[in-house]
């Protein structure tokens, strides 16, 4: 008699309820499936973790409520800006004299990716993924990640 094993799966899928009740978990993997939106949230968070390029670009927050990428605009000749040092940990009230410092700026930062896996500020919250199987699930997943950062 021939004994079939589940598929073993590199996600953990939600599928309908009535789905895991009435149908073999074999075949689950052939019916529609989706993951939840920290699942989702997860997979991209450790994908641009591993694949940004920290020479261009800067990851600025990194929490488990939002995540933001920025890109590093070197500038040809850099740029001038002063900073009172005699005040800087006092929160707005001025206790010292002030002492200009006069510092320099090498690069701009301009934003390229933001994401929350739930309503945070002005952050964009991230759809999670599904398909029509898991196989097609997989497929939207490698398009997306594979189109997320620039070769």
């Amino acid at each position: 008699m021939l004994t079939l094993k589940p598929v073993a799966t590199q996600y953990a899928i939600n599928s309908n309820f009535m789905d895991k009740l009435t149908v073999h978990p074999i075949l689950l993997p052939m019916l529609t499936c989706s993951l939840s939106v920290d699942q989702t949230y997860k997979i991209i968070r450790e994908y641009v973790k591993a694949h940004v390029d920290l020479e261009w670009a800067k990851i600025t927050s990194d929490y488990d409520f939002c995540f933001t990428v920025k890109k590093l605009v070197y500038l040809d000749e850099p740029e001038s800006y002063s900073v009172d040092v005699a005040n800087i940990n006092n929160w707005g009230s001025r206790k010292r004299k002030s002492r200009l410092e006069t510092r320099y700026r090498k690069y701009r930062e301009v934003e390229i990716f933001q994401m929350a896996p739930k309503p945070y500020q002005n952050y964009t919250v991230i759809k999670p993924f599904s398909g029509d199987n898991y196989a097609d699930m997989i497929e939207k997943i490698n398009k997306y990640l594979g189109n997320l950062l620039p070769k």
